[in-house]
């Protein structure tokens, strides 16, 4: 065997091994962004919850940077009210955000309802072993009449 081969074979193999070794002890790829613990389609525990199902999505991971700018995680929040009928009617789908409140981590959305705005403070709660979803809504006036809230619980 010519040894200028040869050289050149182990040469190339010498640039391999480290690359293969690596190749075993590397560790697989984890994404840095998982779906919220409030996300998936919640129906109100009481029937005249309103409004009456709500449907949380992550649309965009914010584990990277564009541009110099880290970019945001962003969610949508798509809320259906029972009408008097008893037909379910969705309103239009939101964006929505995690804010700190009160110690704990809460997805606040607002939702424009007519006359009102709801700004919805959403999150996950252990109650009788179960996950449930608890939203605090402030109905926030748009004219002269007078704010209110309500509580309401969900389940999936």
């Amino acid at each position: 065997m010519n040894t200028k081969y040869l050289f050149g074979f182990l040469a190339t193999l010498g640039m391999m091994v480290p690359s293969f070794i690596g190749i075993l002890h590397s560790e697989p790829a984890v994404s840095l962004c998982t779906s919220p613990k409030e996300a998936g389609r919640w129906t109100s525990i009481d029937p005249k919850g309103d409004p009456y199902i709500i449907e949380i999505n992550m649309t965009d991971c914010g584990d990277q940077v564009l541009n110099g700018v880290q970019t945001q995680t962003r969610y949508a929040v798509k809320v259906s009210v029972k009408q008097s009928s008893g037909a379910l009617y969705q309103r239009s789908q939101v964006e929505g955000r995690l804010v700190n409140s009160g110690g704990k981590r809460w997805l606040f959305a607002k939702v424009p309802t007519g006359g009102y705005v709801d700004n919805m403070w959403m999150r996950t709660e252990t109650v009788a072993g179960k996950t449930q979803l608890y939203v605090s809504i402030l109905h926030k006036s748009l004219d002269s009449k007078p704010d209110a809230r309500s509580r309401f619980w969900y389940s999936k």
